[in-house]
């Protein structure tokens, strides 16, 4: 009996044991679910309140105080008003005087051609150009015929006017000061030049007229540039560069 009985109070002590841990391992499996459905909540909530954020047009952002501005430059303005003439379809005319003597071109452009006159000494003769080929009024090459084409060249004008310092600007007229280093680093790169001696040379300038935001015309005033880089053989030098009839200028043939 006595052993019967030990037998009996140590059954009734695991079947306790037993029910003290599966109590314990329920509670436990509730509290961990219980947490769970509390952090699902609100992560949902979370998003929620994201996403009313992100679509209320009402939101403004906070504004970064450290960041640059978007300012667009005069000459980075200017540029766009140069659209027709990189275009190349127009009618143009240039002048050039040099020591009081005149040079004009008379003639059209059609992307890489030319058709145009060049009156010199009173004298007329008619000239073609092809990509970088020139051609006499019988189709026979030539040297090119251009004075001071570097001028013309718009690439040169726009990189001039990145160095450049805007003088004034009326909306219909811009004038800027150029100076004989940036002439010699960008119109002719080739050339090797004192920069103690350039340094003293005064600005010249380089002006245009805009007409329906786009410029008609070009003037350069290059009277220092020229006499420091003739040493004084030619004194003054002006380049006028007009251009019209945009985008009318139809295709046409070069030789017979």
């Amino acid at each position: 009996m006595g052993a019967m009985k030990d037998r009996w109070n140590h059954t009734k002590e695991k079947v306790k044991e037993t029910r003290e841990y599966t109590n314990t391992r329920e509670g436990s499996i509730f509290g961990f679910t219980v947490c769970m459905i509390i952090i699902v909540v609100l992560l949902l909530f979370l998003r929620l309140n994201n996403n009313n954020s992100t679509n209320n047009p009402t939101t403004t952002a906070t504004p970064n105080p450290f960041q640059t501005p978007d300012v667009t430059s005069d000459v980075e303005k200017n540029k766009e008003e140069f659209k027709n003439i990189l275009d190349a379809n127009y009618e143009f005319s240039y002048t050039i005087t040099a020591n009081g003597s005149t040079t004009t071109y008379i003639g059209k452009t059609y992307h890489n051609k030319e058709s145009f006159t060049r009156v010199q000494n009173g004298v007329a003769s008619a000239f073609y150009k092809l990509n970088d080929s020139y051609f006499n009024s019988n189709y026979a090459t030539v040297e090119n015929p251009y004075q001071y084409q570097e001028f013309m060249d718009i690439d040169n004008v726009l990189s001039l006017l990145d160095y450049a310092s805007i003088e004034e600007n009326t909306g219909s007229q811009v004038t800027a000061n150029i100076y004989a280093s940036d002439i010699y680093d960008i119109v002719y790169p080739e050339s090797f030049y004192d920069p103690t001696s350039v340094i003293t040379v005064p600005a010249d300038t380089i002006s245009f007229t805009v007409q329906d935001d786009q410029v008609t015309s070009i003037h350069y005033d290059l009277n220092n540039f020229i006499t420091s880089s003739t040493s004084g053989a030619i004194t003054s030098l002006t380049i006028d560069l007009t251009y019209s009839n945009f985008g009318t200028v139809e295709d046409f043939s070069i030789g017979s």
